[in-house]
């Protein structure tokens, strides 16, 4: 029995606790992605009733990592999307040195998982909690994305947008949806769209649904007010009693 445990210590101690270099995690996280389709799976995930489980994204990783998946399951579209994360995310490691810098960063007393992130991409070598972080990122990135394509379009929207119409006016128009998300303060939906090149809002409770990113629909609605964005500067119109036609 002594020699049994004092075996299993020395094992336990010669094991490295960071064991796998990161090259190979944003290897094994991409192949995760891509074996649940882009899904973001973890302990927490609910699968419809007639949906196939899935294996979650720390599960697949750690299996590619301990080698129970093998090299040639490996494509090279995970190499270069695990490239692509790294070049991606590596922006955050400047990004938190600079606000360390300000005193303006969470460093200090628990960390925002911003700072987490950063300084596991600035290791050449991360252990299972490390790779549990970075398994959400392959979905994070795609969000990051959607946000700058946004930004891009806000703000060449700037330059050209123009008021709707006179308060009290009613319009039929055709509008490309930006974003919808909600807001905790008023309990509906704002819906940020374009029609031509001028930018459009209105709160809705309707669903989300009705409303997809990048998608064209006709809307019917009553001017509210116009108002100028105190970010960007933009010239937006309010519209009420929004139906949607087409």
């Amino acid at each position: 029995m002594f020699n049994q445990s004092r075996s299993t210590r020395w094992k336990t101690k010669s094991q490295p606790k960071k064991p796998y270099p990161i090259a190979d995690v944003w290897t094994a996280i991409a192949y995760a992605d891509r074996i649940n389709q882009g899904q973001y799976v973890n302990d927490r995930t609910v699968f419809k009733q007639d949906e196939p489980k899935k294996n979650t994204n720390r599960s697949l990783a750690l299996a590619v990592l301990t080698n129970i998946v093998t090299a040639d399951q490996i494509q090279d579209a995970d190499r270069e999307f695990g490239i692509v994360l790294t070049e991606h995310f590596s922006g955050l490691v400047f990004h938190t040195l600079k606000q360390a810098g300000t005193g303006s960063n969470e460093l200090v007393g628990r960390a925002s998982f911003t700072d987490t992130i950063a300084s596991i991409i600035g290791m050449s070598e991360v252990g299972t909690y490390e790779v549990a972080c970075m398994v959400c990122l392959p979905s994070t990135y795609r969000k990051d994305l959607k946000k700058e394509a946004r930004a891009e379009t806000m703000f060449s929207l700037n330059a050209t947008s123009e008021y709707v119409g006179m308060p009290g006016s009613k319009h039929e128009i055709p509008v490309d949806i930006i974003s919808t998300v909600y807001s905790q303060k008023y309990e509906a939906l704002i819906v940020t769209a374009k029609s031509g090149g001028n930018i459009v809002k209105f709160f809705t409770s309707k669903d989300r649904g009705e409303f997809p990113d990048n998608s064209t629909i006709k809307i019917k609605g009553t001017v509210k007010h116009a108002s100028v964005n105190d970010r960007t500067g933009g010239k937006e119109t309010w519209l009420t009693r929004v139906k949607v036609i087409s």
